[in-house]
């Protein structure tokens, strides 16, 4: 999960929301949304094209020098290979003062086979929601636990902090590093 979010951290969004979806308490499906740059058609198939390609090779910040960039190997859709056995991606760039879309899908029986094409695009500004399809019986323990949202704080903490102005939630709670770390209070809100 954390690879996802750090996904989109990456790509400068300021917004993550990770969604749960169930079905009898079952997740069957996770969702996360962002507000960063988006990909592009020519990105995504780049991208896409095989395990350990990432524009993020040899590069220390994100675009614009905004944001210190966490993800350089081109991993993450393996790990998200390991939640759900249907991904999909769907994006939103803007590429010469005009909104562009691309979708890209995949699944776990061909793991390194991904479909990207160019869509209009799916809303009205830049971004990428991510969905990931749990099969049926599949448990996911550790995203289901109390602590969940404290574990993926952690994982974030620093960044979180050094960025406030970045904002992640999970399954409906935000995550504040204030939580995690003794001996401090939560910012007055």
């Amino acid at each position: 999960m954390a690879e996802l979010v750090w996904n989109a951290l990456d790509a400068n969004a300021t917004l993550v929301d990770v969604e749960l979806r169930r079905d009898w308490d079952a997740i069957t499906q996770i969702v996360v949304t962002d507000n960063g740059h988006g990909m592009t058609p020519e990105r995504a198939r780049a991208a896409f094209e095989g395990y350990g390609k990432t524009w993020k090779t040899g590069k220390t910040h994100t675009e614009g020098n905004t944001r210190i960039l966490h993800g350089h190997n081109g991993e993450g859709r393996l790990y998200a290979l390991a939640l759900g056995d249907w991904l999909t991606w769907e994006s939103v760039a803007e590429v010469d003062g005009r909104l562009v879309g691309v979708w890209i899908n995949g699944n776990a029986d061909h793991s390194t086979v991904w479909q990207a094409q160019e869509t209009a695009p799916a809303r009205d500004k830049t971004g990428t929601t991510v969905r990931i399809d749990v099969p049926q019986g599949k448990a996911l323990r550790r995203l289901e636990r109390d602590d969940a949202a404290a574990n993926l704080t952690a994982k974030l903490a620093f960044y979180l902090r050094a960025y406030p102005d970045v904002c992640v939630t999970f399954d409906g709670k935000r995550l504040d590093p204030s939580d995690i770390i003794v001996g401090e209070a939560a910012p007055a809100t």
